[in-house]
């Protein structure tokens, strides 16, 4: 019990020395990240600092040296997620602001960038941010933040190997029901083909202010697809479309008039134009609600039988997890395609689908990603070949890294 008073000092004098150490280890974590980021290294800045981010989160220091090291490493939206915690905790800071700024820029998200540097003056705008500006075509000088103006285009190239060319069966008879179970012979254009393959597309989308939450939209887009030995499957796409966009707070609402012709061994083969109305909310910093609906024509010049109406609805929500940097989402939606000739309700059907995602980064500037998705359709009559409704179920995986 004599002891008692000294081990208690001894205790406390540890603890003292352990809490002064503390900030000191964190400052010398801090101080590294800075050294690495002044000289131009924000790859390893960031495995640095990412390994503690779920520890070290609200610390704003910490946070904007690990958003500012995202955004150097390509990986805007993980540097929202850091710069935001910043921004809430201190709502003035310009550095952060601009940053952010960036990282909204980056994602495609002007009205999120034009609001973070609302009333900060032109002056004060890092030289980073102003190429930023100046790449995405928006202006540096406007005092009310960014609007949106100027033009995006892109080329790309592709060459591969398709197992099955025309999506066809591998079997070349078949029995008919309607001839009393007679087996007939398929056309070779009806079975599965493969083919090498290559592929060029490019595209342009311009943008224009119209007011302040207000801006309008243009984008057109053309594709050729040429296979190997099977040129009767070679396509050709041109797309269109005009719309307007309208953005206020944490709300999105897009609306845009969409044209596609589509041509098919060197012949037009069918032609759709529709409209497209999107609605998104930003629930949280985190969490995004949208909900949107397609009408659209479908007509087949050379087959008038199948010209069809389509109409679609659905939502999807988007999650973020900044303390390990993934995001994933899901999407459900219905519909119909009625077909216009009264005549071939088996040309007409019922759709419903649900898509799920995932994508998580990896060590460096890498993003790792599984898609998948499920269709069930059901048609509107039973098919005069076959005395039988028909029920499609399609199904899709894909994974990779970008």
């Amino acid at each position: 019990m004599q002891r008692t008073p000294a081990k208690a000092r001894a205790i406390a004098v540890t603890l003292l020395l352990a809490l002064q150490c503390a900030p000191a280890r964190a400052d010398a974590l801090l101080d590294r990240a800075g050294v690495l980021l002044d000289a131009r290294a924000p790859k390893a800045a960031f495995e640095l600092l990412s390994p503690l981010e779920p520890q070290r989160a609200g610390d704003p220091a910490f946070d904007y040296l690990l958003g500012i090291a995202a955004l150097g490493i390509g990986q805007p939206t993980r540097a929202i997620f850091a710069l935001e915690r910043v921004l809430d905790v201190r709502a003035g800071d310009v550095p952060a602001r601009a940053a952010i700024a960036r990282a909204y820029l980056a994602v495609g998200e002007t009205e999120n960038a034009r609001r973070a540097l609302a009333g900060m003056r032109p002056e004060d705008r890092p030289a980073e941010l102003a190429a930023a500006l100046d790449r995405h075509g928006l202006a540096p000088s406007d005092p009310d933040g960014v609007r949106p103006r100027g033009w995006q285009a892109y080329l790309e190239g592709r060459a591969g190997h398709d197992s099955n060319v025309n999506s066809a069966t591998a079997t070349s008879q078949v029995a008919i029901p309607a001839l009393g179970g007679q087996s007939v012979t398929l056309d070779p254009s009806g079975t599965r083909p493969q083919a090498g393959f290559l592929s060029i597309a490019g595209g342009i989308d311009l943008r224009a202010p119209l007011a302040h939450a207000l801006s309008l939209s243009a984008n057109a887009a053309a594709s050729r697809l040429a296979h190997r030995h099977e040129d009767r499957f070679d396509t050709a796409t041109l797309d269109a479309g005009v719309g307007l966009a309208w953005a206020r707070g944490p709300d999105r609402v897009d609306l845009a008039l969409q044209a596609n012709r589509l041509r098919l061994d060197d012949r037009r083969f069918r032609d759709v134009a529709g409209v497209v109305a999107q609605w998104q909310h930003a629930v949280a910093p985190d969490t995004r609600l949208t909900a949107f609906a397609q009408q659209a024509r479908l007509s087949y010049p050379s087959q008038p039988v199948r010209d069809a109406d389509r109409g679609v609805v659905g939502v999807s929500v988007l999650q973020a997890f900044p303390a390990s940097g993934r995001t994933t989402y899901a999407s459900a939606y219905a519909g119909r395609e009625d077909e216009r000739a009264g005549s071939v309700p088996h040309l007409g059907h019922s759709l419903a689908g649900l898509r799920i995602g995932l994508q998580w980064p990896t060590v460096g500037a890498g993003t790792l990603y599984v898609d998948a998705a499920h269709e069930r359709r059901r048609h509107g009559g039973p098919e005069p070949s076959f005395l039988a409704v028909r029920r499609d179920q399609q199904f899709s995986i894909s994974a990779g890294l970008h």
